[in-house]
C-alpha cells in the first residue's frame, strides 16, 4: 500500500513509471503503422507476481500513437500469465501537458472543453467514491473554458484533489 499505508491508488509505492519499459520482442518498438501512417512508439514490461502485493505475472504493452496529426493516441494491454491468478488492473496515464511552449508559465490560460457531463468525486485521499454530475461545478467543461476560471474556487472536490485530479466519465 501507499500513501500512509491506506490504499493502492496509483498502484502501490513504485508505479510503472519508475521502470524502465523495453521494445516489444519481434516487433518494431517505433515507426509508422503499415495500416494507417500514423507514427507510433510500442513498449512493453513484465510485472512479477507479488510486485507491490498483486498476485498475478503480467506481460504489460503501451502503445503511443499520434492520429491525424493533433490526437494523442494511448492504447494498452496486460495478459495475465498465471492462469491460476487472477489481479486486478485499471492502468490510465497522467501525463500533464503546458502548450505554452514556456513551462514556467502557468497552464490557468489553456482552454479545455470534455464531452463529460459527469466526473468522479474523491474524497480526501484521491480515492474515487462517487460519480456526479459536473452542471455548476468547477468540473463543467461541457463548454470550452480556461482552466483557472474556478481552480481557486472553495469547493471540496477541488481541495480534495488538489485542483484538478479526478477522473471524467466518457
Amino acid at each position: 500500500k501507499n500513501l500512509n499505508g491506506e490504499h493502492h491508488l496509483h498502484g502501490g509505492t513504485r508505479g510503472w513509471d519508475q521502470y524502465n519499459w523495453q521494445e516489444v520482442s519481434g516487433r518494431p518498438p517505433f515507426g509508422l503503422d503499415p495500416d494507417t501512417g500514423e507514427p507510433f512508439v510500442l513498449l512493453t514490461r513484465r510485472s512479477l507476481a507479488g510486485e507491490e502485493g498483486y498476485p498475478a505475472t503480467l506481460d504489460v504493452t503501451v502503445r503511443y500513437s499520434i492520429a491525424g496529426n493533433s490526437t494523442l493516441s494511448i492504447q494498452y494491454e496486460a495478459l495475465n500469465l498465471d492462469p491460476d491468478m487472477s489481479t486486478v488492473i485499471n492502468m490510465t496515464n497522467h501525463s500533464y501537458f503546458n502548450l505554452s511552449g514556456d513551462c514556467s508559465r502557468s497552464i490557468y490560460n489553456h482552454a479545455l472543453k470534455l464531452e463529460s457531463s459527469k466526473f468522479c468525486a474523491v474524497d480526501p485521499g484521491g480515492v474515487p467514491i462517487d460519480i456526479r454530475d459536473v452542471e455548476s461545478t468547477p468540473f463543467d467543461f461541457t463548454c470550452l473554458r480556461r482552466l483557472g476560471d474556478y481552480i481557486g474556487d472553495d469547493d471540496e472536490q477541488l481541495a480534495h484533489g488538489a485542483g484538478y485530479d479526478h477522473s471524467v466519465v466518457l
